[in-house]
């Protein structure tokens, strides 16, 4: 570093003159001895920006002292950047009172720990010229919420003050290491006007937020009787729903707008919908439909025109002291029909690759009885795989959805190649009988002397179907179809797009019912946000019926059928067709 000031010391002053901004960067955190940085800033008098960029401060009294000196050599200095919290104690009165911009950004690389939030406030009191100050500290020495109450004692409350930049930030004194992505205080003319919470990339709890806005916001002197307005930026997860008292609640109440980008649903929707009480309808609205499915809903706004001669009324959701009731939730039935519809595939349309749709009556009568359904789609697979499929993670078909309301089944297969073969050898694998496992009256099977017929494709998503039937043999005039089709999309991405047409009030033409989000309440009034939010959390907890996922390898599934039960003769589907090369 010690020859950083060379290049300098040999150019002409009036050249050195003309320099206004000046940046160092090391990629190696290195020391700037206080010598070098005072040979380099007493050639450049009329520096206006300097930035200090994984440089630290030796901690020497002596390096201390010139690197202070270096910095009093610059009047017209007014943005100074720099990665160590130590150079706060370097900066002289005059520049202190002349810096428009201050920014200390610490390398997660440094090991020294920052100075304490107390130690840090003097030299804060000096910047009443200031504009924007940003302090972000390394992970491991973030800010507590005393220590954010503190450092706003120190600073001046001037006119020309914007913003004020705090990272990270714990959720509470004791809890270092439960923090919050980071705190942005915004100012007009000297007045609070805007507190932003960022959590990042990662989700935070809102008990953790209500903690970090109960400690570090409604004690702050910065904070006037009213706020204008609160932004929560990232995600907020609900969890188990507010505490009780809430802490944030003297907070909140003082908000004249609150705004947040994404709230992720808790354990319930009662849960869920005392956070939106508080944070007011956020932009987006996520939660699990089951293991594995994740389901995200823009909540557009939503201005419906009221009845004539309704007048229309002003507030929120509730609708007054009469308490009408929204609209009814969606049956978990219809929802999921709707989303079945969705995920059909039309010809001509892209595929989602490795899905197949499998339905008709044979599926109909398997579904009540999930051994034997169980026991047929291992059979399935293991005939795909006897066809061509992959075999080398367990089988072709990795998982299966069953859906009874609807008599569909959706498989999952492991790649390409196993989709082809599964779709072929639906043509000929016939299904056991019922009633094996269950003691059911029901037989599904091919005659004895019956005949059969199947057409069938793949590669570029096909729809096979077969259906057989016969007045011999075990089957007793026994009747079987099946059809596979591919899968226009996946399964969360259906529910997302019904329930957001839903939510936008355009339901897909052709639906049994015109049920979507409530766009007036009981009384004819039009129905508020929080109205319309209510019938989503109450139709999305109907999807906590719906049936999850399950595992299909080709280990037997389900209990062998009894020993009475005939079994189909079935000798296994001929190999899936290979793909021939153009002829020359």
């Amino acid at each position: 570093m010690a020859e950083l000031a060379v290049p300098f010391e040999s150019a002409p002053a009036w050249a050195c003159s003309r320099i206004k901004e000046l940046k160092i960067i090391s990629q190696l955190g290195a020391n700037l001895p206080g010598a070098t940085l005072l040979a380099l800033l007493e050639r450049l008098p009329d520096l206006q920006s300097l930035e200090l960029r994984g440089v630290a401060l030796p901690s020497s009294d002596m390096e201390v002292s010139l690197a202070s000196h270096a910095l009093s050599l610059l009047p017209q200095l007014t943005k100074l950047t720099v990665s160590d919290f130590w150079y706060l104690s370097c900066i002289p009165p005059p520049l202190a009172a002349n810096l428009t911009h201050l920014t200390v950004a610490a390398a997660e690389a440094e090991q020294r720990a920052r100075p304490k939030a107390r130690d840090l406030a003097p030299h804060l009191t000096g910047l009443t010229s200031l504009a924007e100050l940003r302090l972000f500290a390394t992970k491991a020495y973030g800010f507590s919420p005393s220590g954010v109450v503190q450092l706003h004692r120190a600073i001046p409350l001037q006119p020309s003050l914007r913003k004020l930049s705090l990272s990270p930030v714990a959720c509470s004194t004791h809890s270092k290491g439960c923090s919050v992505g980071s705190l942005v205080f915004a100012f007009t003319g000297g007045q609070l006007q805007t507190v932003e919470i960022s959590t990042g990339r990662r989700s935070r709890a809102y008990r953790d937020l209500a903690a970090l806005l109960a400690a570090a916001v409604l004690p702050s002197s910065l904070l006037r009787r009213r706020l204008p307005c609160l932004r929560v930026l990232g995600t907020i997860s609900v969890s188990n729903g507010p505490r009780d008292p809430d802490p944030a609640a003297a907070l909140l109440a003082r908000c004249d707008e609150i705004c947040s980008d994404k709230l992720s649903g808790g354990a319930s929707a009662q849960a869920t919908y005392g956070v939106i009480q508080r944070l007011g309808l956020p932009k987006q609205f996520a939660w699990d439909a089951g293991p594995g499915v994740r389901v995200e809903v823009r909540l557009r706004p939503f201005k419906p025109t009221p009845p004539a001669g309704v007048r229309r009324q002003r507030g929120g959701g509730d609708g007054g002291d009469g308490q009408p009731q929204p609209a009814a939730p969606l049956e978990a039935s219809e929802l999921l029909r709707r989303a079945l519809e969705r995920m059909r595939w039309r010809a001509g349309r892209p595929r989602e690759r490795y899905l197949l749709l499998l339905s008709g009556r044979t599926v109909q009568r398997l579904l009540p009885d999930p051994h034997a359904l169980a026991a047929w789609l291992q059979r399935l697979g293991a005939d795909a795989a006897a066809g061509g499929g992959d075999t080398d993670e367990g089988g072709p078909v990795a998982s299966y959805r069953a859906l009874p309301d609807v008599g569909c089944v959706v498989l999952a297969c492991r790649s390409e190649a196993a989709w082809d073969a599964v779709l072929w050898a639906a043509m000929w694998t016939a299904p056991p009988p019922l009633g094996s496992a269950t003691g059911g009256a029901a037989d599904i099977g091919s005659g004895g002397d019956g005949g059969g017929s199947g057409s069938g494709g793949s590669g570029g998503g096909g729809t096979a179907s077969t259906s057989a039937g016969g007045g011999g043999g075990g089957g007793g005039g026994g009747r079987y179809d099946l059809t596979a089709e591919p899968a226009a999309m996946g399964w969360g991405e259906a529910l997302r797009k019904v329930l957001q047409a839903l939510w936008d009030g355009k339901p897909r033409r052709g639906a049994h019912t015109n049920a979507g989000a409530p766009s007036s309440r009981s009384d004819g009034g039009p129905a508020g946000e929080l109205d319309r939010v209510r019938w989503l959390l109450e139709t999305w907890e109907g999807l906590r019926t719906l049936p999850s996922e399950e595992p299909l390898t080709l280990e037997a599934a389900g209990p062998e059928p009894a020993p009475h039960a005939q079994e189909p003769q079935i000798h296994g589907p001929p190999a899936a067709p290979q793909q021939q090369p153009p002829l020359a």
